[in-house]
């Protein structure tokens, strides 16, 4: 039986731009026109709903041609500033393919483009990569409400920032669950850094968000009453400038916690032992409680707050999980925790 060809396999790559006018980077610009040119068609109300610019333009249309798109800009740039379009990866074609990470294109009205940059990884409150948060960067001498710069995270939580002012910045990220590209604090949670004010220049930042309300407390474990031949035992250090440290090994497959209260053997090394651990994977975190006095293992991690603006406790993990086997050390985990002035 004769059959219509079944027009090979399905395209399963990600949805790319591959040109824009200006190119990035480009200065000495003042374009009333951007083009844009995708790997596959798109719809006008996925780009209309997935751009961003910063400094805001609010006068401006798009228009969409298949894998063709332009945005004219009817107000005037101004003078000597860097621009920047950002367009978020949930931007998806006709195929329901997505962007792979979000897309910026920056580019100078004036001689030179701003070269600063920050870079980092937020993470939600279990530790797990925070996908799709917005991180917003607000200049220490500006004013107003509008973020001057808006980043995306990445699957891995990870994002980066490049042709920013140099300056310092205040920062906060969005869990942007309607996705409009703008934070609304009676649905969305925020991460906060340890820090009031983050440099342009800084590399591995690290943010976390807070729990949910409605969210499980830890169920805190007692490796004394699990010592038997199904156990084993984690070992590292930390490095941190600090007094005391709260290290903790979280359970992947379960809610348990084990933590430990630990001062430094020498100067900035803290070293640490989880002993009678049963078999599974675990998360292996510390952070720097804030206060000069010893603190209890069972105190919790402060995740700041906005009002009045208050920084988290500084924290660092392991970049993977640890396998524990009965009867094994699993041994050299050793990270850093980078912690800003206070």
């Amino acid at each position: 039986m004769d059959r219509p060809p079944s027009g090979g396999p399905v395209d399963a790559a990600p949805l790319q731009v591959i040109f824009s006018d200006p190119l990035t980077g480009a200065t000495k610009t003042s374009p009333k026109i951007i083009r844009l040119s995708f790997t596959h068609a798109i719809a006008l109300k996925e780009l209309q709903k997935s751009i961003f610019f910063t400094p805001r333009i609010s006068n401006y249309d798009i228009f969409v041609h298949g894998r063709e798109a332009e945005i004219r800009i009817y107000e005037p740039l101004q003078d000597d500033r860097t621009y920047s379009v950002m367009i978020r990866r949930q931007l998806s074609d006709y195929r329901g393919a997505t962007l792979s990470t979000p897309w910026t294109l920056s580019f100078a009205t004036g001689p030179v483009i701003d070269n600063g940059s920050l870079s980092g990884r937020v993470f939600n409150a279990d530790l797990s990569p925070a996908e799709n948060a917005l991180i917003m960067l607000y200049r220490k001498a500006a004013s107003g409400t509008d973020p001057d710069y808006v980043v995306q995270t990445d699957q891995t939580g990870a994002f980066r920032l490049d042709h920013i002012r140099t300056g310092l910045y205040r920062l906060i990220a969005v869990h942007d669950r309607n996705l409009n590209l703008h934070f609304d604090p009676a649905t969305e949670e925020t991460a906060i850094p340890g820090s009031e004010f983050v440099a342009a220049g800084t590399s591995s930042l690290l943010m976390r968000f807070a729990p949910q309300k409605d969210a499980k407390p830890a169920l805190f474990a007692d490796t004394e009453k699990n010592r038997t031949e199904e156990t084993g035992t984690i070992k590292g250090s930390c490095l941190a400038d600090a007094r005391w440290l709260i290290i903790e090994a979280k359970a992947l497959n379960s809610s348990k916690v084990w933590r430990i209260t630990a001062a430094p053997t020498q100067k900035g090394l803290f070293r640490f032992t989880f002993a009678s651990l049963p078999e599974g994977d675990y998360t292996i975190s510390a952070f720097i409680p804030s206060g000069n006095r010893k603190p209890d293992a069972h105190i919790t991690w402060s995740p700041g707050k906005l009002d009045p603006f208050t920084p988290s406790d500084p924290f660092g993990l392991y970049p993977k999980a640890v396998h524990v086997r009965p009867g094994w050390d699993a041994e050299t985990i050793d990270f850093t925790i980078s912690a800003p002035d206070r």
